[in-house]
């Protein structure tokens, strides 16, 4: 039992963090999908990126912006309800899969959450050094987006990286909704 619980864990998750990784969340995004199809309801979907681990690499090494993910992979899970998804989408980007959450007000609020937790400063090297990562949130609905309907799971998970798009290019520790083109 033991050894096959180590194994659903490598393959499962992100070996850096602990958090799912990009495989098992969007197995997970299709598999919610499916269930709303099923079911009806409504998710959010959020795609958090984080700006500044290439600075910490550049000037303190990889095992420095390792060190900073794995602290920012820590406090993101802290934050997250039992029932949501979690998970390392890329190098710099965490998603968080929502069910239940329909209205833009409640997604805004975890959003909030999301950047104050995430944007606070975090010390690396034996708390020699700190960086103040900039965050940003892109956040999208499915099945519908308010104003656009969006097809399924691969789509969900596009637009709500134009929605990230969006917000990094609001500013800095920004979210961004989905919003049809």
């Amino acid at each position: 039992m033991g050894c096959r619980l180590e194994f659903n864990n490598l393959v499962l998750r992100d070996q850096l963090t602990g958090l799912y990784n990009l495989r098992q969340l969007e197995e997970s995004v299709e598999r919610e999908v499916a269930l709303l199809l099923r079911k009806g309801g409504r998710i959010a979907l959020l795609m958090i990126g984080m700006e500044g681990l290439q600075g910490v690499t550049d000037s303190f090494g990889s095992a420095a912006s390792e060190e900073v993910l794995r602290t920012s992979a820590m406090r993101f899970s802290q934050y997250v309800r039992r029932y949501d998804t979690a998970g390392r989408y890329a190098d710099d980007k965490f998603m968080l899969i929502c069910p239940g959450i329909s209205e833009k007000s409640d997604a805004i609020s975890l959003g909030e959450r999301m950047l104050a937790v995430l944007g606070r400063e975090t010390h690396f090297n034996h708390n020699q050094n700190s960086v103040r990562l900039v965050i940003n949130i892109g956040i999208a609905f499915y099945p519908d987006n308010y104003n656009m309907h969006i097809e399924g799971a691969e789509d969900l998970m596009r637009v709500t990286s134009e929605a990230l798009a969006t917000a990094k290019q609001a500013g800095q520790n920004c979210h961004a909704f989905a919003v049809a083109g």
